[in-house]
């Protein structure tokens, strides 16, 4: 098993600007989707691990990474022990506007997508159990144990995005 996490670094005090960090960002973004791709394509599985956001402060003093660093994305590569079924995308008109970003969507434009990731839930091999996109939509909006509050200082104490 491989971990990767991705880290946004400069080199400088001038590259604590904004739009070094979002291009590192996007560059990181950029490098795992490759490396995702290039995992299914030889039947390696791989997973991000999106939890590290939760936990940034300890994952800096683990890595003991010096200011002017950031931890951005993990991601799990492993053989498989077995070929899940690809988990359900949401609908393309969902995510992807033309002309202008449509903010507005109500529960019943998810109607179908929710039958897919019912029946995706349904039956699978493991971890069977009875949810619907909106549903954990509705948990995750009212999750009260919110880990990712104190990011931006987090951000600001690395000497990034400084104000």
């Amino acid at each position: 098993m491989i971990y990767i996490v991705t880290i946004v670094s400069a080199t400088s005090l001038a590259w604590h600007q904004h739009r070094y960090f979002y291009s590192g960002r996007a560059r990181s973004d950029n490098c795992h989707t490759k490396r995702s791709n290039c995992c299914r394509k030889h039947g390696i599985g791989c997973v991000y691990l999106s939890s590290i956001q939760n936990y940034i402060r300890p994952l800096i003093q683990i890595l003991k990474l010096p200011k002017l660093t950031f931890p951005l994305v993990a991601m799990q590569i492993d053989i498989p022990a077995q070929m899940p079924e690809r988990k359900p995308r949401l609908p393309l008109a969902t995510c992807s506007f033309e002309y202008h970003y449509q903010d507005l969507f109500a529960v019943a434009d998810f109607a179908e997508y929710d039958k897919f990731v019912q029946t995706y839930y349904g039956v699978r091999d493991s971890n069977q159990r009875i949810d619907s996109f909106t549903t954990q939509i509705a948990s995750n909006l009212s999750n009260t144990h919110y880990k990712r509050g104190n990011i931006l200082d987090i951000i600001h104490k690395q000497v990034f995005c400084a104000l």
